[in-house]
This record gives C-alpha cells, structure tokens and sequence, in this order.
C-alpha cells in the first residue's frame, strides 16, 4: 500500500522486514486463487479468503475494528487474478454487519485504468473510503481521499477543509500540478466510456 510507516505496517512482513510497525494491524489472505492459503479450488470453495476478515473480527481482535483495506485488483500485491465478485460482496457486508469502514486503495487501478473509473465498479460494491492517485495527476504528485458525505458530521468536514486550505496555503502547490489534474478529470469525464475498452 505504501512505503510509509503506516502503509508498510498493512502488508505482509515480506515487504516490512527491518522497518517497525504501528501495532493493532492484522491481514487475513489474500484472494489468490491460483494458489489459495486455503487449499481449495474456485468454484467449488466457500470464498474462505473473504469470511476469514469475520472470523478475524470475532477471534482476532477486541471486536473494534476501524476499517477494512484492500485492493480491489493486486499491484505492487502480486498482480494476481482478481477475484470473483462474490469476494467483496462477502467483504462488504462483513464490514456492515461489524461497523466497520470499508477502504480501498485505487491508487493504481482507479481513474480509468481496468476499463471502469473505479477497479471496485467490477465488483458491484461501493467502499466507505477510497484513495486515489497517479493518473489522477498524469504523472504529477496529486492524490485524494474520497469519502462518503455520512461517515463525519457536517462540522468536522468543515473544519478538515478549512484545515486542507491552511495546508495548501503553506505548501503552496504549484498551479502546474492544480492545472493538469483539473484538465485530466475533465478528459476521463469526457471520454469515460473509451478509456481502456473493458473487451481490452
């Protein structure tokens, strides 16, 4: 998910050998189907992967689980099959049936890059929280955090956008990177329905 302290401590210790961790992270297996951690074969399975994060929840952890996050297609992850819609359809509402939020990370596969705006539209699902990034900017440093307008009261939104315009006041972004990604959303606007061909 990243190379910070925090993205570091989601993943699997292959990829934070000799960096410490922020304690409190679990990770259930990943939907692999060539090589599941199961031992089973798709179809005939009972999408073990994707109940795991509810047997994790009850048996796991204290039952407080902020937030569930996930790929909807691997990347830096392994670049593996994507799984079949039923994944997060089990996903999401494990993470209802808990109160807990649903994130996905679409910086690599979110602005039109798998065929759909959004990797998750393949899945019929809609996350909580979604990241986003690089074609968001075409190559330039932008990237958002988009969430649904229920998740905070309206004063605490507030307040985080007063909190973004100090930030971009100090930072002072250059209008380059402001410029590009306006023109970027407004060609994937335009021209949504011929980015990457789902046939593609």
């Amino acid at each position: 998910h990243g190379g910070t302290l925090a993205t570091l401590s989601l993943g699997q210790p292959c990829h934070r050998e000799g960096f410490p961790t922020i304690p409190g992270f679990r990770q259930i297996p990943s939907p692999y189907c060539y090589r599941c951690a199961y031992g089973k074969e798709y179809p005939n399975c009972n999408f073990e992967c994707a109940r795991a994060l509810e047997d994790m929840i009850r048996y796991g952890t204290y039952n407080d689980v902020a937030a569930f996050i996930a790929e909807p297609m691997l990347g830096n992850g392994g670049h593996i099959i994507p799984p079949d819609k039923e994944y997060f359809k089990i996903i999401r509402e494990t993470c209802d049936k808990y109160d807990v939020l649903l994130i996905t990370d679409e910086i690599q596969t979110g602005f039109g890059r798998t065929g759909k705006m959004w990797a998750c539209e393949h899945y019929d699902f809609q996350p909580d929280i979604m990241v986003v990034g690089k074609a968001m900017g075409g190559g330039l440093p932008i990237s958002a955090t988009i969430f649904k307008e229920d998740i905070l009261p309206p004063d605490i939104v507030e307040n985080a956008r007063k909190k973004v315009k100090e930030i971009l006041r100090v930072h002072q972004p250059k209008e380059l990177d402001i410029s590009v990604q306006k023109e970027i959303k407004r060609i994937i606007k335009t021209f949504e329905s011929q980015i990457q061909k789902k046939k593609l």
